[in-house]
């Protein structure tokens, strides 16, 4: 599979199906040694965390998230981002010790939650991303996609003021897809979805180029892993996120990079857990890594239409 299957949109990103899957400072820009090109990549199962601010009923920030690091275990195949795993949590959480261990209550696909509730996601401990489904009922008058919302209360407690098949995501209602997990849809053609934490975040979100990083200002173009697409979410690296720093979550890195394998990079020292690594141009590569080469992110022949070019920085296999 691709380099890039995580999210890691874990703030948390579940990579589904057999989908092929800048520092602050430019660090991760440079061509001072560039490597070239390869077709020949590494399939990668990744699983990762993402994480958003939702604003709570007193108007305090309340960590949040999805989808964008990524764990990778690797094995010979033609591209860097194809996936084996029909297991969600990648686009939170970066490491699989990390997700999977929330309650469902409930199923945000068919939201079969008793009438007057809905199916939402929330964070079991009452903090980070979330990991867990559980019913709550719908606010008297709910408000709708696109609208503002607040979060209300931590943990098994907590609910929202958005209507039904909507979960409040960065103060704003966002729609959950709908379909099934192996063939996820979102009504607007815009967006894209991200199936993260164990599939307790599954959201249509912003569709984006990770070579263009064409989102909005304070987010990241990640993997959104199952099927093939990248989706925006918030920019959680803060003052880290440089190329070959650690991550744990999947949009911990800063744009134009994702957390991925560090046994990837030279740089990274091979410290067991994942690393930022930089997207490149397959066409025109940047990599300035040791003996790093550009990997297609695709299998040959499976990219979406305008992301043929999409690789990442990493060592060959």
């Amino acid at each position: 599979m691709s380099a890039g299957t995580a999210w890691g949109w874990a703030v948390g990103l579940a990579m589904l199906g057999a989908a092929c899957g800048p520092g602050k400072e430019d660090s991760a820009s440079g061509s001072t040694s560039e490597a070239t090109s390869t077709s020949t990549s590494t399939s990668t199962s990744t699983t990762g965390t993402v994480t958003g601010t939702p604003t709570t009923s007193d108007g305090s920030d309340s960590e949040s998230g999805t989808n964008t690091g990524g764990t990778s275990s690797s094995s010979t195949t033609e591209c860097m981002s194809c996936s084996d795993s029909s297991e969600g949590g990648g686009f939170i959480y970066a490491a699989p010790d990390m997700g999977g261990s929330g309650i469902k209550e409930c199923d945000p696909w068919v939201q079969d939650c008793p009438i007057g509730q809905k199916c939402m996601p929330f964070a079991q401990s009452g903090v980070g991303a979330p990991d867990s489904l559980h019913c709550v009922p719908v606010a008297e008058s709910p408000e709708q996609a696109g609208d503002p919302c607040v979060l209300q209360g931590t943990g098994p407690e907590q609910k929202d003021n958005c209507d039904v098949g909507l979960y409040c995501w960065d103060n704003s209602c966002v729609l959950q897809c709908s379909g099934t997990p192996d063939a996820p849809m979102c009504a607007d053609p815009a967006a894209a979805c991200l199936i993260a934490n164990d599939e307790a975040l599954t959201l249509c979100l912003p569709a984006c180029d990770p070579l263009a990083q064409d989102c909005e200002a304070d987010q990241v173009c990640l993997s959104a892993g199952h099927d093939q697409a990248f989706v925006c979410v918030q920019d959680a690296s803060g003052d880290g996120g440089q190329e070959f720093e650690a991550c744990e979550l999947q949009n911990s890195c800063d744009p134009g990079l994702a957390c991925l394998d560090s046994g990837w990079a030279t740089e990274c020292g091979g410290r067991g857990f994942e690393c930022c690594l930089k997207f490149c141009d397959v066409t025109m590569p940047t990599c300035t890594g040791a003996g790093a080469a550009c990997v297609s992110w695709f299998e040959a022949g499976m990219a979406p239409p305008g992301l043929e070019d999409v690789g990442v920085c990493r060592l060959p296999e």
